[in-house]
């Protein structure tokens, strides 16, 4: 694990990871808006967000295998931002560095968002499944799980 990153691929991995900013960003706003559809029980708003949402998914995707074939060729796969920042020639940590830290946020706020919208949409699954039997959802017990 103690291979040096050149500066070339040093500026390669941070081209590639200012891309993916902006995406990541994009997605988030979006996760965010359609557990917030969710929450408010507005499918037509959730529908069209899902479908909003393809193209940065799509994006995203194309980004991310970049990221890994880049990672392999480099012998950096599976590395955290740690053992990545000391891979890399002194010059270079401090201008990748800032670019790492700011992905690693934007991975997370991410995360954080889909997992909050997933559970969310999940739990208007629930009801609507407690509907179609027939039983009846009190309108406290619905807003306190949301």
């Amino acid at each position: 694990m103690d291979t040096k990153i050149t500066a070339d691929a040093a500026q390669r991995l941070q081209q590639l990871y200012q891309r993916l900013l902006p995406v990541l960003e994009e997605l988030c706003v979006l996760e965010e808006r359609i557990a917030l559809a969710a929450a408010d029980d507005r499918p037509e708003t959730l529908e069209k967000l899902v479908t909003e949402a393809q193209p940065a998914l799509l994006s995203f995707r194309g980004l991310e295998k970049k990221r890994e074939m880049l990672s392999q060729e480099l012998s950096i796969q599976g590395r955290s931002t740690a053992e990545l920042l000391s891979a890399l020639p002194d010059s270079l940590r401090e201008e990748l560095a800032p670019v790492l830290t700011e992905l690693t946020r934007s991975l997370r706020r991410f995360r954080d968002a889909k997992e909050n919208a997933e559970r969310i949409m999940q739990l208007r699954l629930n009801d609507l499944n407690l509907r179609l039997e027939g039983i009846p959802i009190p309108q406290s017990h619905r807003d306190r799980r949301v």
